[in-house]
C-alpha cells in the first residue's frame, strides 16, 4: 500500500472516504472504509521511522466520530481519552474537530454543561469549512438541545441543517436524522401529530434506503411520542422491537419498564429495570442511573422514607445538569405519594418545588 504524507499534510485517501460516509452517516460505507483505513493505519505504524502527530490525532478523532455513529450508546467517559492523549499541534481543522467532538463526548456521558461549552468553541471555529460540516454540526447541537429541553433552539438549529442536506444528493440519511429530531422537539411543546408525521417520514427514508440499524432508533423516537401520551401498549410495540435488535439500548429498556409499570405488569417492569440498571452501571451512565432508581423505588417501594431519599438524589442531579422536566415530573410524583399518605405539610412542599422547575423548563421550551 503506498501511503503518502508530507509536510503539514495529515490526511489520505481511505481516511477522507472514511470521513465522508461518516458525514453522510452512511453507516455501511462507514464500515468498509474504516477497515481500509486501519489497514493503513497499522501499516503506518508498522512501517514509518517519521511520527506524524497530525495524522494520528486526525485517525483517532475519526474513529471516536465513527462509534459515535454507529454504536452511540456504547460511550463511555474513558471512550475520548485516546485522543486526549494524542499530540495536538495547531491546525485549524483538527482543532475545530477536537472542541466539536469533545463536545459530542461530554453529550453522550449527559455532562451537558461541558457540552454546552465545547459545541460554542467549536461554532467559533466552524467558518470556512464546508456546507456538509457545517449542517452536521448544526444537526448535533440540535440534538443537543433537544435533549436539553431547549425545543426552539433544536428546531432552529435542525432546520437549518435540513434544508442544506435537501439540496444535496447522497444525505439522505442525514434528513432523516434532522426530521427525527424535529419530531422530538414537536413532542416536547406537545405537538404530537407533527411528531408522528416527523418519524414517519423519516422512517420511509431509511426503508428506502434499506436502512435497518437506523429505523430502530427512529422506531425508539416513536416509542417515546407514544409513551409520552400514555398510549403504553403502541409504545412497548415499538419499544420491543428495537430492544430485540439492539438488546443495549437503555432508552428504549427504561421506556420499556415504565410503560409496563403503568399498565400493572410489575414482574415485566422489574425485568427490564434488571437489565437497564445492569446496562447503566457498566457504562457510568448517572442520569439513566438515576431514572432507573426512582422507577424502581416508586414500583417496588410503599414506604415513603425509602423513597424519598433516592428521589432528592436524582433531584440533585437534575438540577445540576438544568434538566428540569425531570425535576418536575419526579418531585410532582413524590407530593402525589405523600398526598395519598395523607402527610399534606410534605406533599404542599414538593407541589410547590415542582411548580417552580416546572416555571424553568417552560423558559428552556421558549429558548
Amino acid at each position: 500500500m503506498n501511503i503518502s504524507l508530507k509536510g503539514h499534510t495529515y490526511t489520505t485517501k481511505h481516511l477522507e472516504a472514511w470521513y465522508h460516509a461518516i458525514l453522510t452517516q452512511n453507516v455501511k460505507e462507514a464500515q468498509i472504509q474504516f477497515q481500509e483505513a486501519k489497514k493503513e493505519h497499522e501499516e503506518m505504524l508498522l512501517k514509518e521511522t517519521e511520527t506524524f502527530p497530525l495524522y494520528y490525532l486526525y485517525y483517532a478523532l475519526l474513529q471516536f466520530r465513527h462509534t459515535a455513529l454507529t454504536d452511540g450508546l456504547s460511550i463511555t467517559k474513558d471512550s475520548f481519552q485516546i485522543i486526549e492523549d494524542q499530540e495536538k499541534p495547531e491546525d485549524k481543522h483538527l482543532s475545530y474537530l477536537y472542541h466539536y467532538y469533545k463536545a459530542v463526548h461530554f453529550a453522550a456521558i449527559n455532562h451537558y454543561q461541558e457540552a454546552e461549552e465545547y459545541f460554542l468553541k467549536a461554532q467559533a471555529l466552524l467558518s470556512g469549512h464546508s456546507q456538509i460540516e457545517q449542517a452536521d454540526f448544526y444537526y448535533r447541537y440540535a440534538a443537543y438541545h433537544c435533549h436539553q429541553q431547549q425545543p426552539s433552539f433544536a428546531i432552529v438549529n435542525a432546520s437549518k441543517a435540513l434544508e442544506f442536506f435537501e439540496t444535496q444528493h447522497g444525505c439522505e440519511r442525514n434528513i432523516s436524522s434532522c426530521l427525527s429530531v424535529l419530531g422530538a422537539s414537536y413532542v416536547d411543546v406537545g405537538h404530537f401529530e407533527q411528531a408522528e408525521e416527523s418519524y414517519n417520514k423519516a422512517l420511509d427514508i431509511l426503508q428506502k434506503l434499506n436502512e435497518e440499524s437506523l429505523q430502530l432508533y427512529v422506531r425508539g423516537n416513536l416509542g417515546h411520542l407514544y409513551a409520552s401520551q400514555n398510549l403504553s401498549e403502541e409504545a412497548i410495540r415499538h419499544l420491543t422491537q428495537v430492544v430485540e435488535k439492539i438488546p443495549s439500548h437503555y432508552k428504549a429498556i427504561f421506556l420499556l419498564a415504565q410503560e409496563h409499570e403503568k399498565l400493572g405488569l410489575i414482574d415485566k417492569a422489574n425485568h427490564y429495570i434488571k437489565i437497564g440498571k445492569q446496562l447503566i452501571s457498566e457504562l457510568g451512565n448517572e442520569e439513566h442511573k438515576h431514572h432507573f432508581a426512582i422507577l424502581e423505588a416508586f414500583t417496588n417501594q410503599t414506604e415513603l422514607n425509602k423513597i424519598e431519599p433516592i428521589v432528592l438524589e436524582g433531584i440533585e442531579y437534575f438540577n445540576k445538569e438544568s434538566l428540569y422536566i425531570y425535576v418536575s415530573e419526579y418531585l410532582e410524583k413524590l407530593a402525589l405519594a405523600f398526598y395519598n399518605k395523607q402527610q399534606h405539610e410534605e406533599a404542599s412542599l414538593y407541589f410547590f418545588n415542582s411548580t417552580i422547575a416546572k416555571k424553568s423548563n417552560e423558559r428552556g421550551l421558549k429558548k
